[in-house]
């Protein structure tokens, strides 16, 4: 038997066990967000699958692969017009387009086993006459037959490009490009789902991906905490060698403590078969948050919301149960912005409750986990909440605290950001917005700009050193800043 015929065997011998690992799931897993990227597949669209840490979001991309058939349900074509392939972009070994491509063609070769023999060995015999070539244009070539071979079979590629804003960190704008004149040139044929903690507009690295803008910024699917009967299926699973096992009272417990939450729930089954059985319910919560690891979780479930979700959640933790009116009268709290600031805490929910976050009820809205609320209410005060403006009286706010210290530079340059948020504003464009006519060009230097953002961010920023709200960007011929009104997530 030759060398490749071995590596060939390997290879399928590992595929297979893989797909065995993940038979002990319910064909119902994630229905919800199973349906909705069902639908973008069948109409031939991309879009992203954004999840916060620890919520399953790469669970739910492998569970789509390695269990085509429970996926097919939800199709509305058929699973034999459907090639799903993970591209996994974050071990290129350096930052070539030729890579690229090579990358993509080992990708091909590792999920070959789902096609019919005469394709399995075109992608193996592409495969591997490019693994070692240099040149661009020879991977690029076989690739791009590859697509055409799939183009006129009618059959539908969809390539999982997971991790995605860790993609973004390295990515040359010549790799963004690439993707895009792909998508483009066999649209209705190649599809991407893309794998991400945040959406795009949130991204640190959202320029490196304009050229996929408006094909990822359409379709948003956020992976939430799991359904309660996926989650008490996941409770029972990780609790199937405790000796009594949970009862239906004590699952239901596990189940309001974690909210569905994948990696709460993993942490407080292991607490619970070790220690807390031995506890009345009523401490368990004092309990899990004396975890190291439980405490570990929260905290960067914490750090991946932004200043104004937080702020938003600490509100909200202090009023418990808010009706939709209540909380209108709440956020009216203040003598000035009662319009603005409901309408933000308003946003700011709708926001939290895509991401899972809260639940809105009939009372009003809730924060998902029992256990989260209580972290919530230990970590309030270290938010600051979303920079805005009152539309009547022009004053500038900070969540509820208004901006009262700033110098009239810094007052104008705030409120050029929050007119124009989002957007990489050069030095130039920011001295012509906040520094007046007559000392402009007096006065015109990039280490005035420099001062005023030190100043100001002393007086924004939760931490000065590491800014969330106003970020530097460095380009040619001259870089600037960037403006998050609602403040980055820190994580």
């Amino acid at each position: 038997m030759s060398a490749n015929e071995t590596e060939l065997q390997l290879s399928d011998r590992i595929m297979a066990a893989a797909h065995r690992r993940w038979q002990h799931y319910p064909d119902s897993y994630r229905a919800v967000e199973l349906q909705t990227i069902a639908d973008w597949i069948s109409q031939g669209e991309s879009g992203c699958v954004v999840g916060l840490p620890g919520i399953g979001r790469s669970t739910l991309l492998d569970f789509l692969y390695h269990r085509p058939q429970a996926f097919a349900q939800y199709l509305d074509i058929p699973l034999e017009r459907v090639a799903i392939i993970p591209v996994d972009l974050n071990i290129l070994p350096d930052d070539t387009v030729a890579t690229l491509y090579r990358v993509i063609l080992r990708a091909f070769y590792r999920a070959r086993g789902q096609f019919d023999d005469a394709l399995q060995q075109i992608i193996t015999d592409f495969y591997r006459q490019h693994a070692g070539t240099r040149d661009p244009f020879l991977p690029q070539g076989a690739l791009l037959d590859l697509l055409a071979l799939f183009q006129a079979r009618e059959t539908r590629l969809v390539w999982i490009l997971n991790h995605f804003d860790e993609f973004l960190k390295t990515a040359t704008p010549e790799m963004a490009r690439t993707l895009r004149s792909l998508r483009d040139g066999y649209k209705g044929t190649l599809c991407y789902l893309i794998g991400m903690v945040n959406e795009l507009s949130h991204s640190p690295y959202r320029e490196a991906a304009r050229p996929l803008h408006d094909i990822l910024d359409i379709n948003i699917c956020w992976v939430g905490p799991l359904s309660q009967p996926d989650a008490n299926h996941m409770i029972r699973r990780e609790l199937q060698t405790a000796v009594p096992p949970p009862d239906a009272e004590e699952i239901q417990q596990l189940w309001r403590l974690t909210g569905g939450h994948p990696t709460l729930i993993r942490v407080a089954a292991h607490w619970w078969a070790t220690t807390g059985r031995q506890q009345a319910p009523s401490q368990w919560i004092d309990s899990l948050l004396a975890q190291r690891n439980m405490q570990q979780r929260l905290t960067r479930l914490w750090n991946h919301l932004t200043q104004e979700e937080q702020f938003t959640l600490s509100e909200l933790q202090k009023e418990q149960l808010l009706s939709s009116s209540q909380s209108g009268k709440r956020a009216n709290a203040g003598p000035k912005g009662q319009a603005d600031l409901r309408a933000l805490r308003l946003e700011s929910l709708s926001g939290l409750q895509e991401k899972g976050i809260c639940r809105r009820q009939n009372e009003g809205w809730r924060i998902f986990s029992d256990l989260f609320s209580a972290y919530v209410g230990q970590a309030a005060g270290r938010s600051r909440g979303r920079i805005w403006e009152d539309t009547d009286t022009k004053e500038l706010f900070q969540g509820r605290a208004t901006l009262t210290t700033l110098t009239p530079l810094e007052r104008e340059a705030l409120r050029f950001f929050i007119q124009q948020p989002r957007v990489r504003h050069t030095y130039t464009d920011i001295f012509e917005a906040a520094w007046p006519e007559d000392v402009q060009y007096a006065a015109a230097s990039n280490e005035a700009i420099q001062q005023m953002i030190r100043g100001l961010r002393k007086k924004v920023e939760p931490i000065p050193s590491k800014p969330v709200y106003i970020i530097t960007w460095r380009g040619q011929p001259e870089g600037g800043y960037q403006f998050f009104p609602e403040g980055q997530p820190s994580g």
